[in-house]
């Protein structure tokens, strides 16, 4: 039993392009933090070796 008018319930594709977007999201977020991670990794790296210089 739906007790949204029809006119205010979300069309299938209305859901899944939401759903599309979330992913999305996701999929960025994830290379950012893998993006950060890698710069963070290497600026260590080369901070040691200026430290050792």
């Amino acid at each position: 039993m739906n007790l949204l008018p029809r006119s205010t319930r979300p069309s299938p594709r209305c859901c899944s392009k939401g759903a599309e977007l979330v992913l999305q999201r996701h999929g960025r977020s994830r290379e950012i933090s893998e993006g950060l991670d890698f710069v963070m990794r290497h600026d260590a790296d080369l901070l040691k070796r200026l430290e050792d210089a």
